[in-house]
């Protein structure tokens, strides 16, 4: 656990009577620490740290502000704080924590019109949704999202939110959708302009990102018995290439990508290749302080029970059962 985030905070001293842009800037760097703590390490590692500085960081709302645009800038940097707080809380499974932090992000990001933020919010709500199960609601908040996105401009935020409906679509069985919502990814993210991206957007310029949701996606889809011949195959060539191209600071996404190979491997009826990739991705979650990681392990093993049987597959399961009940 970082220093940084597991450090207590001391008795802090209340806001400041004027906020200027240093104190913008503070926000913003403490913001992006802990979003990388948290890529890195899991939320576990950094959600208690974004929750004490938000309790003390929103306080400067009712301070004085040196100009208009210092206070526009204020809500949006903390509105990114926000996202973030409510993201660490999503990956502990605190769902309504994090649905309370992400709605707040909202609000200060209408305020300022800062749809770029807007956006992110909808697609971060959109994901808690999508790990309950819940694909037509998850589905309604990333269109809602895609249109503020493309009202935005931001090329970035379209291609994360078309990514993210190929997912809902998936968990539907909806293949066709699943093919444009992707193609429709992969045409706007060769569009970007890297300089335009906003702090939330930057992780899906990542080289492995798209083909990581990819396989979570074909491998949703291959979930369903009539698109699995077609699908399986094609959910581990893709998190395989996403989990041989990550880099540093994506140790829980390369985890999640673990994950996705043992669930194809599965899907595709290769039980020994299964438990080997299995095995990897268990001992990658141990070391990661995810809730989610923990959840798609134990979905994995859903998939895992007309294996049962096989040596390799059983030692997977018990593996799996042990974590979560610990």
């Amino acid at each position: 656990m970082s220093e940084y985030a597991a450090a207590k905070h001391p008795e802090a001293p209340g806001p400041p009577e004027r906020v200027t842009a240093a104190h913008v800037d503070l926000v913003r760097a403490v913001c992006d620490e802990h979003r990388h703590i948290d890529a890195t390490r899991g939320g576990g590692s950094c959600r208690d740290s974004a929750a004490n500085y938000l309790a003390w960081a929103s306080g400067m709302l009712s301070s004085r502000f040196e100009t208009e645009q210092t206070e526009a800038y204020f809500k949006i940097a903390l509105s990114d704080m926000y996202q973030v707080a409510g993201w660490a809380s999503h990956d502990l499974g605190d769902h309504a924590a994090a649905r309370h932090y992400l709605t707040a992000g909202l609000v200060l990001a209408r305020e300022v019109n800062e749809l770029a933020l807007i956006a992110g919010g909808f697609y971060r709500l959109g994901r808690v949704s999508i790990h309950l199960g819940r694909a037509q609601e998850a589905l309604r908040l990333w269109q809602l999202g895609q249109i503020v996105a493309q009202d935005s401009g931001n090329l970035a935020a379209v291609a994360v939110l078309h990514a993210n409906e190929a997912w809902a679509y998936a968990m539907l069985g909806a293949a066709d959708r699943v093919s444009d919502s992707l193609a429709r990814a992969r045409d706007e993210l060769g569009r970007v302009d890297e300089g335009t991206v906003p702090s939330w957007a930057r992780f899906f310029l990542a080289p492995a990102d798209l083909d990581g949701i990819s396989g979570v996606i074909y491998g949703c889809l291959a979930s369903h018995v009539e698109h699995r011949a077609r699908f399986a195959e094609r959910a581990i060539d893709h998190a395989e290439r996403s989990y041989t191209t990550r880099g540093a600071g994506e140790e829980r996404s390369r985890t999640f990508d673990a994950i996705s190979i043992a669930t194809g491997y599965l899907l595709d009826a290769q039980p020994d290749r299964a438990a080997t990739a299995g095995h990897r991705a268990v001992d990658m979650a141990l070391a990661t302080d995810s809730v989610r990681a923990a959840d798609r392990l134990q979905a994995m093993a859903s998939l895992a029970r007309p294996f049962a049987t096989h040596n390799g597959v059983s030692g997977v399961l018990e593996r799996v059962g042990a974590l979560i009940a610990g």
